[in-house]
């Protein structure tokens, strides 16, 4: 049995008219918006989508632009818009000219919405426009809009021109049981929401028909949230964040956003560091900041110090198996490790030297410094490099000096595991990034591709 056939058979099954669920089987689905072109664009436009209203789409877009803001990336979220339109809460009563009016009030929203697209941002937008008309289409399931008001209804949103709006690069699709969307709907439905359940479950079927009819159409991530409460567990909104993140990584995002800073201005990284006094390493394990500090330290005779040689020299026994290691006194080691070296910080720029610092600088730590130097009066002349890479990328480079030390796998699995750590709580909102703006320090981002 074909998924339209399926459909069809539960659409009867809650009430519709056979020859209405037949109308939506021949049915044309609006598939006018052509892919985007990534030309001139550093970050990927996202829509999210679902079977039914109270699914769980805002609180989606909430979660994955937190966590992309946690990256340290402009991110934009654009809602449905709602609250604005003035026919909604009376399309709920039994008027079929105000339904009319409201979704052809969506729809010349929703073209505004995207029209105002940015390229310089990960652009979220909750409700795909395809959706809306499958709103529409659902009303006339349920004989609250007749055919020749959908009719209408079909020109004006043809009329808008959706051919000149590109797809998103990735459709976020939420989908549920009805069991799941009933007991979501008696709990969450706004006050003039509450309807019969079987107006969420025609709509999930008619939502279902597009993704179905549209296969190959748009690229479609479809997340079943049965069991999978993103709103309130921290390990599904990291997973949510994964699939997404995956999903971008496979149309080659990494790579494209790795060609781009936040600074336009910023085309030679190394000529800001002549006058600067003091240089700022930040990034991941692996990310190239040792490679970057030791490039500062030969050109422009500045004195590198870093965290590694402190722990290598102090804290991590002959018998490890590399850097990476820790032991159970880590916790204690990290804070000496960090006292010791924004000590020899300190001294070193008080004896007049040029001083790049070599360390992660993703939580606490970087505060603590900066506390440091604002107390001791240090602060000018100070610039940070927030150094990032794809991690495809890092990967291979860590295989590949792996491969020219000893014992080539614990070198490897210790950076993964470090990488993994730092990872985890970028995500949880734990650790971040640098603020774009810090009192008396010059950041620059630097994509190390």
């Amino acid at each position: 049995m074909s998924k339209i056939t399926k459909v069809k058979q539960k659409l009867i099954d809650y009430g519709v008219y056979p020859a209405f669920a037949d109308w939506l089987e021949e049915m044309e689905m609006p598939f006018f918006r052509k892919p985007a072109s990534k030309r001139h664009r550093k970050w990927p436009w996202i829509e999210i989508g679902g079977d039914s209203m109270r699914i769980g789409k805002t609180t989606a877009m909430e979660v994955l632009g937190k966590s992309f803001e946690n990256l340290g990336l402009p991110v934009v979220l654009v809602d449905e818009d709602w609250q604005s339109n003035p026919h909604l809460v009376a399309s709920y009563g039994d008027s079929s000219d105000t339904i009319l009016k409201s979704q052809k009030w969506f729809a010349k929203r929703k073209f505004e919405q995207l029209q105002g697209r940015g390229k310089d941002s990960v652009w979220f937008q909750c409700v795909h426009p395809e959706m809306d008309y499958c709103y529409a289409a659902t009303n006339v399931l349920l004989g609250r809009l007749t055919l020749k008001q959908f009719e209408k209804y079909t020109e004006f949103y043809n009329s808008l021109g959706w051919g000149s709006v590109p797809a998103p690069d990735l459709l976020v699709y939420l989908t549920a049981s009805e069991k799941v969307l009933a007991d979501r709907v008696l709990k969450v439905a706004r006050e003039f929401e509450k309807v019969d359940a079987t107006y969420f479950w025609v709509m999930s079927m008619v939502n279902q028909v597009w993704i179905d009819k549209g296969k190959g159409m748009m690229d479609v991530l479809v997340v079943n949230t049965d069991n999978f409460d993103f709103s309130l567990e921290k390990k599904a909104k990291q997973q949510l964040f994964n699939k997404v993140y995956k999903k971008l990584t496979q149309q080659g995002w990494q790579s494209k956003a790795g060609k781009t800073t936040k600074d336009k201005n910023d085309k030679d990284y190394f000529g800001k560091v002549l006058k600067s006094k003091l240089v700022i390493m930040c990034g991941m394990p692996g990310s190239g900041k040792s490679y970057l500090a030791r490039r500062l330290a030969k050109e422009y005779d500045f004195v590198r110090l870093t965290s590694d040689a402190i722990r290598i020299a102090k804290y991590i026994s002959k018998g490890s198996k590399s850097k990476f290691d820790k032991d159970s006194n880590y916790e204690e080691h990290r804070l000496k490790v960090y006292g010791e070296l924004h000590q020899k910080v300190s001294s070193t720029l008080k004896k007049g030297s040029k001083v790049v610092i070599d360390a992660i600088y993703l939580g606490p730590q970087r505060d603590r410094l900066l506390g440091l130097l604002k107390e001791e009066k240090l602060v000018d002349d100070v610039i940070m490099f927030v150094v990032k890479a794809d991690r495809d990328i890092i990967e291979k480079r860590v295989r590949n000096k792996a491969r020219r030390v000893k014992k080539e796998k614990d070198h490897f699995e210790g950076w993964k595991r470090d990488y993994n750590w730092f990872h985890t709580r970028l995500v949880d909102g734990e650790i971040r990034y640098p603020d774009e703006k810090l009192d008396g320090i010059k950041i620059v981002e630097i994509w190390n591709q």
